[in-house]
């Protein structure tokens, strides 16, 4: 069997290559072949560091049809951001591979998942959901029976593997410590490009709490320590949701690792909501979870708990924040996204005294 090489660009995908990956992912069997091959725009706007391309595909052959459309992802074509990002394209193309189908949260069918040997070039080509489901949006935003329906599944998916020991089978997933230095190498590279691009739309307070996090990383530190672990989607908001009417599905796995599970409840409300619905809407969505939490048999963690550690997890937002902002591409929608989610952030600082937490 040939050696596979994999495309860098949409362009490079052509009938012969497509035929040949899904016959060896099993998806094609050798009486049918792709004959045609066709990309919507390349669609780089609708991922912070990739290529994201819808495929439509016509096969000849006597056989079943395979998916018509499939969903394409490939890392973005600037060399510092696929410098910066070469582990987490690797981490999705991993998840694809051994963990998505251990997933209690619906995610989509994987049709191939490539890597090389230094992870210098990945592929993707996933279920396309739209023939079945509807892509979560940020500007339309979500109802409450969206919201409370996605925080269940989380919490379902959390407590698959709360605490769970076979997590560390997977060292390729590595483990959210807030006395990382990595961590805090991205958070210092983030701090100028940030401060340049939205420094002057940065509400002061929230600003102000941003340039200290590092002179508060002792107390981080402790208020990290005993908490509990899951598998992370780390990503996890409308913009990585589809929407059946009986399910809800995540994508986007490019941040899945070990790490503290209310930091994906606190981002989900902190980019799902405006803040007058939040305020309608918080207590009652994390109700919600926990209820769903305890009915997965998570039974020994308070809902008192769980709030401290949701005021946690919010200050640990303030990184990932700082890195979209400061180093993925900005365009001016983006820019008003970004703006907007730091207005979010500034009324969540106060609503929940993160500098109280941080000060006590």
């Amino acid at each position: 069997m040939h050696r596979i090489v994999i495309p860098q660009h949409p362009d490079e995908i052509t009938p012969d290559w497509l035929t040949q990956t899904l016959r060896r992912s099993g998806v094609l069997d050798s009486r049918v072949r792709v004959r045609d091959v066709s990309l919507d725009d390349p669609g780089r706007n609708a991922s912070y560091a990739g290529y994201v391309s819808r495929i439509s595909i016509e096969y000849d052959g006597d056989h079943a049809r395979p998916p018509a459309t499939m969903i394409l992802k490939l890392p973005a074509p600037e060399r510092m951001i696929q410098r910066l990002f070469r582990s987490i394209y690797r981490k999705e193309v991993l998840f694809y591979r051994y963990l998505a189908h251990q997933s209690t949260m619906p995610v989509p069918d994987c049709y191939a998942a490539l890597t090389n040997r230094d992870s210098s070039r990945t592929l993707l080509l996933l279920e396309d959901l739209t023939r079945h489901a509807t892509i979560g949006d940020h500007d339309d935003g979500c109802s409450f029976e969206q919201a409370s329906h996605a925080l269940s599944t989380l919490a379902r998916f959390h407590a698959a593997w709360w605490m769970h020991p076979e997590l560390e089978k997977y060292p390729w997933l590595g483990r959210y410590r807030v006395d990382s230095r990595q961590n805090w190498a991205i958070y210092a590279g983030a701090w100028l490009p940030f401060m340049i691009r939205l420094g002057r739309v940065t509400p002061d307070e929230a600003l102000g709490l941003f340039r200290s996090l590092w002179r508060y990383r002792h107390r981080l530190i402790e208020l990290e320590a005993g908490r509990p672990h899951s598998l992370q989607h780390g990503d996890f908001r409308l913009a990585n949701l589809a929407f059946s009417p009986d399910d809800v599905y995540a994508f986007d796995w490019q941040v899945v690792r070990i790490g503290p599970p209310m930091f994906d409840v606190a981002w989900f409300i902190l980019t799902a909501f405006q803040n007058h619905e939040r305020h309608q809407f918080e207590a009652e969505l994390l109700r919600s979870y926990h209820v769903a939490l305890v009915g997965s048999g998570v039974v020994a963690y308070s809902f008192e708990e769980m709030i401290e550690d949701y005021r946690f997890a919010l200050l640990l937002a303030i990184p990932q924040i700082m890195v979209i902002g400061g180093f993925l591409r900005m365009d001016p929608e983006r820019k008003a996204m970004i703006v907007e989610l730091l207005h979010r952030f500034e009324a969540m600082r106060q609503d929940h005294e993160l500098n109280a937490l941080l000060e006590r």
